[in-house]
């Protein structure tokens, strides 16, 4: 049995840290502050300098029975002892401004969990050699995982407008298909951009996300077919289909259904933009995107974010586009060619601020200056400089009065390496909207996906913190997963 193991989305993944930097909260004497991946994090004036931590991330749910330990909830009932109270209203670790200043987290001295252990008659020490490490499991009990809207679960629960229909066997060829990569934050693997890296920074459009690829697929034999393949004769076995999914669940293809009508509500938008995109996708190429506006029917797709669309429409952007080699390696095309090809096809791309040398964004640096920092400081004055430059505005696109999610930060390499970087004002009123129950498509699809075993896909490795260790992307078939680790320029 490991100590502490991964088994979920990474973004959600608690982390060992070591306190170092803190510094004094800028409107409270009785607080301290520290960075944790670029998040801001608040913690009591008692916490020392070195000591070993658990940092939580935002919106993740950390275990009730471990938040009952340590009487960390506002309702007094919930806590083991009755007379203490703290400032959890669920589980949720929740997007809040304290006295002014973002908190982004969750932390607490690792002999917390210890003494949980301790209490279940279990020994446990969290030390020195596992700053760094990443985990949702400690001693194969969870510990935390991404928050679902409770609303979103009852009504997938429900079983609400999931097609019945049987299901037939998945055709796709092994390893031809990936679904969307997790894009992990920004703040994790700033540390391994390198100045001469040529990056993209695009707007993080808050929508569903979708892939759409000309798929090679394994074909049926007819009765007659059979008995020729066994004389030898060479019968053509593949064939071509569009095939088209949401983050989560292969959903169908054009021609025949793949996984049935795998969706909790009425609408089939992934199919709507297979259609649109059918006639410009080639033969081994993916394209990913995020559909936002509304379905036909006139929900959001997500509350409040337009983009532009009147009541019943929708829209797509494109941000990554792949080609998969008949032996299921896929490659990523670079920014400037994804940009190019949706120029040339007539359809959108996400809006572009930035395509470049990583450098070249700070023209305020000159030679010396950059050379002299070492990478760990040049970046973290890199990712202070795009929070103020690109982070806490309103959608420029949106007819109603919202705030941009954020950007993501795109590197140029054959495989898929992108960072995401979220605007804390989106993170506050993304909160506000989850304590009112909102729901949105995205959020109907993970609560499904839960309910639903068989779409659940394996697990990506986290980043360690001295490395950026992740997957590649994932197929459709379990039976065909890999890792691999970004090489770093010397």
């Amino acid at each position: 049995m490991k100590k502490l193991s991964y088994e979920k989305e990474t973004n959600y993944l608690a982390k060992v840290v070591k306190t170092e930097n803190l510094r004094q909260h800028s409107n409270a004497d009785r607080l301290l502050c520290m960075g944790v991946d670029g998040n801001n994090v608040i913690t009591s004036n008692q916490t020392p300098e070195g000591q070993i931590s658990i940092y939580f991330p935002l919106e993740c749910s950390i275990n009730e029975d471990f938040l009952s330990f340590t009487n960390s909830f506002r309702d007094k009932e919930k806590n083991r002892d009755k007379e203490k109270v703290g400032f959890f209203d669920n589980t949720r670790v929740r997007a809040i401004k304290l006295r002014g200043e973002r908190s982004e987290g969750y932390l607490i001295p690792a002999s917390q969990v210890e003494q949980w252990f301790m209490d279940k008659g279990q020994s446990l020490i969290i030390g020195e050699s596992d700053v760094g490490e990443y985990f949702d499991k400690v001693l194969d009990v969870e510990i935390c995982k991404k928050y679902v809207n409770p609303k979103s679960l009852r009504g997938a629960s429900s079983g609400k407008n999931v097609d019945k229909k049987t299901k037939k066997k998945n055709e796709i060829v092994d390893g031809q298909f990936r679904l969307s990569e997790d894009t992990p934050h920004l703040g994790k693997f700033i540390h391994e951009l390198d100045h001469d890296d040529i990056i993209s920074i695009t707007k993080k459009l808050h929508g569903s996300n979708f892939c759409v690829g000309k798929v090679m697929c394994n074909r049926e034999l007819k009765w007659y077919e059979k008995i020729l393949t066994k004389i030898g004769a060479k019968i053509d076995t593949k064939y071509y289909d569009i095939v088209y999914a949401s983050r989560r669940v292969v959903k169908g293809s054009l021609t025949k259904e793949i996984d049935g009508k795998a969706h909790y509500y009425k609408s089939d938008v992934w199919k709507i933009v297979a259609e649109r995109l059918k006639d410009i996708v080639h033969d081994n190429m993916t394209v990913y995107g995020e559909i936002v506006g509304y379905t036909p029917e006139g929900s959001w797709v997500q509350k409040g974010y337009d983009y532009g669309n009147d009541v019943g429409e929708l829209d797509f952007y494109v941000y990554r586009i792949t080609l998969t080699t008949n032996d299921g390696r896929p490659y990523d095309f670079s920014w400037g060619q994804v940009r190019d090809f949706c120029k040339k096809m007539g359809i959108k791309h996400v809006p572009e601020l930035y395509y470049g040398r990583f450098i070249d964004l700070f023209p305020e640096l000159d030679a010396e200056d950059a050379e002299m920092k070492d990478r760990r400081t040049f970046n973290e004055y890199a990712l202070e400089q795009l929070r103020n430059r690109y982070l806490e505005k309103k959608c420029s696109i949106c007819k109603n009065d919202v705030w941009d999610e954020g950007i993501v930060l795109g590197k140029d390499d054959l495989f898929f390496s992108k960072f995401k970087f979220k605007s804390f004002r989106f993170l506050e009123a993304e909160s506000v909207a989850i304590d009112k129950g909102d729901e949105n498509l995205e959020e109907q699809e993970e609560a499904w996906r839960r309910r639903s075993p068989r779409s659940r896909r394996s697990p990506t490795p986290p980043p360690r913190s001295s490395t950026c260790e992740r997957s590649s992307s994932r197929s459709c078939s379990t039976s065909s997963t890999s890792s691999r680790k970004n090489s770093r320029r010397t």
